[in-house]
C-alpha cells in the first residue's frame, strides 16, 4: 500500500529537515500534494530558525492543518537536508520528535500512516528507526501502518 492511499482522515507522517525545505525523496512528493502543508512547514521552520537557537526545530513534530482530507504531520528528525545529521543524532531527534508528536497531539485512535521513515535520503537503517516506532506504538497504544511509499 502506498503512504498516498491511506483513508481520508489519516494522519501522514513523514521525516523531515528543519530548514523548511522539501526538495527530494517523498517530501517533494508531499510538497506536490499538499502545496498548504509545504507553506505552512516553511513558517513553522522559518518561525524556529528566527525565534530560537540554531538547533530549535529538530527533535520536533510539525503538525499541519488539514489538507485534502488528510492531516499531515512532519518529524524533523534532521537539521539540515544538504548535510545530514548523523545516525545518532537523526535517531535522537526521531525519539523526541515522536514523543513531542504523542504529547501534543493525543494521537490515540487515529489512523497514523507512515514511510520508512529516516531510511531514504537520511541513510539510517529502517530497522533503527522500526524499533523507536514500535516503542511509541506500544507506550501510547498508537495505530500505525507502515507503507512503502
Amino acid at each position: 500500500m502506498s503512504l498516498f492511499d491511506a483513508p481520508p482522515g489519516s494522519i501522514l507522517m513523514h521525516a523531515c529537515n528543519a530548514q523548511g525545505v522539501w526538495g527530494r525523496g517523498i517530501a517533494a512528493e508531499f510538497k506536490r500534494r499538499f502545496p498548504a502543508s509545504y507553506k505552512e512547514y516553511v513558517a513553522d521552520c522559518t518561525d524556529y530558525i528566527n525565534d530560537s537557537p540554531l538547533w530549535g526545530a529538530a527533535g520536533k513534530s510539525l503538525f499541519l492543518n488539514e489538507e485534502g482530507g488528510y492531516q499531515v504531520c512532519c518529524l524533523v528528525t534532521s537539521y539540515d537536508y544538504t548535510h545530514v545529521d548523523d545516525k545518532k543524532t537523526i535517531l535522537m531527534q526521531t525519539v523526541m520528535a515522536l514523543e513531542d508528536f504523542c504529547v501534543t497531539q493525543d494521537p490515540q485512535h487515529k489512523s497514523i500512516y507512515c514511510n520508512k521513515f529516516n531510511s531514504g535520503l537520511f541513510a539510517v537503517p529502517w530497522e533503527e528507526t522500526a524499533s523507536i516506532l514500535k516503542y511509541f506504538e506500544m507506550k501510547y497504544n498508537l495505530d500505525i501502518t507502515v507503507c512503502e511509499l
